[in-house]
């Protein structure tokens, strides 16, 4: 929002949530997140594709499938599907999109509809029969995808899809049936964690910031998570880095021209500063770190200029802050028992 504007207006959400209308809450969970951050990475490694031409991406506790990979990259050679874009950015977005909608229900209702006029604003685009084709290409993957993560507090291992039934483009615009198994998915972590997104972040060009969404996704996840602790706003350029999916590695690099600054720390000021319409920020170091192991050792402030500051955030605060104190007071209780049955 532009600093100065005074038509600031709220609008309800999930659990009596009130929230400036320039973010939305966005269910997470691990799981979710870790889907999200897999879902566009390119190939590193040939033997991920099977002799289906379908994709496994693994993580700890987590593994990601996406049917008909070969068949999306137009190629059945896993040596030429080695570092090649194949998944667009846009269907992670349109995930978010489809889940901030979703969220906004209590994730209650597993039919999700989208006006293609609504979608289009979210997003800032203006081209509706090209809106529709990359629609219809992005729905298609998203049918396309389940995982197995490891359950909560449980060593067993559960498989969920994404997608229900009824998912297609209508002279309307989105209808998509999420899977009631995904939406338990966040239940069973806590039924209304969630974290507040900014709507600037679907304006964001991936042709043109390609790491800019990823920075923003993992601010806004991290800042949830950590509201009321001292390093709610402070998080490192490393974990920043490998929250983006595609990022140029140091080792890659090395092996080509070279060029450490303009292709490892140049893009990153650059897609960070497209993000200065939400936040301002700054490094935690003496001036700007010029070479790379110092750059990434760095951690970065955030300075939000319209982060919600709702009834029900100061509320999760202190919560967070009582249980905190009960259990310092709980180990000193503890401490004081053991001391007094060594002493008698």
């Amino acid at each position: 929002m532009v600093e100065g504007r005074n038509d600031v207006h709220f609008v309800e959400k999930p659990g009596g949530q009130s929230v400036l209308r320039e973010f939305s809450p966005l269910a997470q969970c691990r799981a979710s997140n870790l889907l999200q951050r897999k879902l566009t990475e390119k190939v590193s490694d040939p033997t991920q594709i099977d002799f289906n031409g379908d994709r496994t991406i693994e993580s700890i506790g987590f593994r990601l499938f996406i049917k008909g990979y070969s068949e999306l990259a137009k190629t059945n050679d896993p040596l030429e599907l080695v570092k090649k874009s194949v998944i667009p950015p846009t269907v992670a977005m349109l995930l978010d999109c489809l889940m901030i909608v979703a969220t906004t229900e209590g994730l209650k209702e597993t039919l999700v509809m989208l006006s293609l006029k609504k979608y289009m604003a979210m997003r800032g685009l203006t081209d509706k029969k090209a809106t529709r084709k990359q629609l219809r290409l992005d729905i298609s993957v998203l049918e396309q995808i389940s995982f197995e993560y490891q359950r909560k507090n449980n060593t067993s291992w559960l498989k969920v899809y994404i997608a229900g039934e009824t998912s297609k483009i209508t002279n309307e615009g989105i209808i998509f049936r999420f899977s009631e198994d995904f939406f338990n998915v966040f239940k069973e972590y806590d039924a209304y964690s969630f974290m507040y997104f900014p709507h600037e972040s679907f304006r964001i060009k991936p042709n043109i910031n390609p790491y800019a969404y990823w920075f923003l996704r993992k601010i806004s996840e991290h800042k949830r998570m950590n509201l009321g602790e001292p390093n709610e706003d402070v998080i490192s350029v490393k974990t920043l880095i490998e929250a983006c999916p595609n990022y140029p590695t140091y080792e890659d690099v090395k092996k080509s021209n070279r060029a450490i600054t303009k292709r490892l720390i140049a893009p990153f000021v650059r897609d960070m500063e497209r993000l200065e319409q939400i936040f301002s920020w700054e490094y935690n170091s003496d001036g700007r770190p010029q070479k790379y192991m110092e750059f990434m050792a760095t951690t970065i402030k955030i300075h939000w200029k319209n982060y919600p500051d709702t009834p029900e955030i100061r509320k999760l605060i202190a919560r967070k802050k009582a249980r905190k104190e009960n259990l310092i007071m709980d180990r000193k209780k503890r401490k004081k028992k053991g001391v007094g049955a060594v002493s008698g």
